[in-house]
């Protein structure tokens, strides 16, 4: 069962959102993430290595198509290193 923790949605310039995903990477690498909107904040730690799910989706519509990309980032608290590989590159 998933419980919710945190969550965010809107729109954002492509400028705002490169940032956004940048600060996520630069702060994955570090170890440790802090996500803050208004009073709420919610803080883990990450391990060295993490599952993943990428994916792009066409919603098509009665008037038209919404493209979308979901990232997902998944580990087991406590957990320090999950093993195995996935290449998927980004150019």
């Amino acid at each position: 069962m998933d419980k919710m923790l945190f969550r965010d949605k809107g729109d954002k310039s492509v400028e705002e959102m490169a940032g956004f995903l940048r600060a996520i990477a630069d702060r994955l690498e570090a170890g440790s993430l802090t996500l803050n909107k208004g009073d709420q904040a919610l803080s883990m730690e990450v391990p060295g290595r993490v599952g993943f799910r990428f994916s792009v989706k066409d919603d098509i519509g009665s008037r038209s198509v919404q493209r979308k990309i979901q990232i997902g980032i998944r580990w087991r608290e406590g957990d320090v290193d999950h093993g195995g590989s996935t290449e998927t590159t980004i150019s």
